[in-house]
């Protein structure tokens, strides 16, 4: 009930009281320490165990990757293999070449899908989404696309695509990316925004805008990240009423409350060389600007020419623990 209701401290108490442990309440004390963040306390549990099954190891390579101690993970699935018995399954892979992504570790990747091709270990699916990443993020684009090529392509998930599609980006090699993106199964809101990104940082603007009509007309609501980058591509194109569709948008969404959407509007619309309409946004900000806010405003003043509005809004803007860059 405790460990259900995630209460570490009671559930630590009924742990230490009890005569009997077995293998299953030392892994339910780890698995709670890492989702508390208590990599310690879970170190400490592993370490006084004097029998291990697979979720244990599960549950400490899994709980040091997603903590961000990538170099622990790698360390423990090392000594898995050394020291235990057990045979790696399909979650100590994934969590492995995790870890390895993370810390852009391309030989050991590569070291471990050679373990998966000679054990003849089923590589669909979530072990094959996991090998994607890797390669992707470790600077194997072309191993990444090979692997996709092997597989299912529909099967790619969305952190598979982004990742590649984040190696492709750094190639500028976006054509491949976009017929990725065309023939995933199911595209959701992050595929989408992650697509429209690509195209932004690569200058493609026009691809952006054209991608973005077509998520309003067949894809999933965009979120405030999809609208805060097609308001930078607004920006960068200067077009006010491409800008003033996406306001509208927002509005019509709900998300015209959020801060960081407000930023990227006052932006846009000093770019587009509106000040009213970015005073009219930052005034109706209220009480939640911060550093960024203030930042756009008075740049966006400062290059329309109102030297004396942007030096009160600097004087207005002096708090403890506020830092303008300018």
């Amino acid at each position: 009930m405790y460990t259900k209701s995630g209460d570490p401290m009671m559930t630590r108490v009924i742990f230490d009281r009890m005569e009997y442990r077995n293998t299953l309440s030392w892994n339910v004390m780890i698995s709670l320490h890492m989702q508390h963040r208590r990599v310690d306390l879970a170190r400490e549990q592993f370490e006084n165990m004097s029998e291990r099954d697979i979720v244990t190891w599960n549950s400490m390579i899994a709980g040091y990757n997603q903590n961000g101690y990538d170099l622990d993970a790698l360390c423990t699935f090392g000594n898995m293999l050394k020291d235990s018995l057990l045979l790696p399954d399909k979650f100590t892979f994934i969590n492995a070449l995790s870890a390895c992504a993370n810390l852009e570790m391309l030989i050991l990747g590569e070291q471990i899908h050679a373990r998966l091709v000679s054990t003849d270990f089923d590589t669909y699916g979530p072990v094959g989404n996991a090998l994607i990443s890797m390669y992707a993020k470790s600077g194997g684009v072309q191993m990444a696309r090979k692997t996709v090529e092997q597989s299912a392509v529909s099967r790619l998930d969305v952190i598979a695509f982004t990742s590649l599609l984040d190696g492709y980006v750094k190639l500028g090699d976006l054509k491949p990316a976009r017929r990725l993106f065309d023939s995933l199964r199911y595209r959701d809101v992050v595929a989408w925004t992650a697509m429209i990104v690509g195209y932004l940082q690569n200058g493609v603007n026009n691809d952006a805008l054209e991608l973005f009509r077509l998520m309003v007309r067949e894809g999933p609501k965009p979120n405030h990240f999809t609208l805060a980058a097609m308001l930078s591509v607004s920006s960068s194109l200067t077009s006010l009423n491409h800008g003033k569709q996406i306001h509208a948008s927002e509005i019509r969404t709900g998300q015209a409350s959020l801060v960081s959407v407000n930023n990227a509007l006052i932006t846009m619309y000093a770019r587009a060389g509106s000040i009213n309409c970015a005073r009219k946004v930052f005034n109706q900000i209220h009480w939640f600007k911060d550093i960024v806010s203030w930042t756009s405003m008075i740049m966006a003043l400062a290059q329309q020419g109102l030297g004396e509005e942007a030096l009160e809004h600097l004087k207005s803007c002096w708090q403890p623990g506020l830092s303008l860059t300018i």
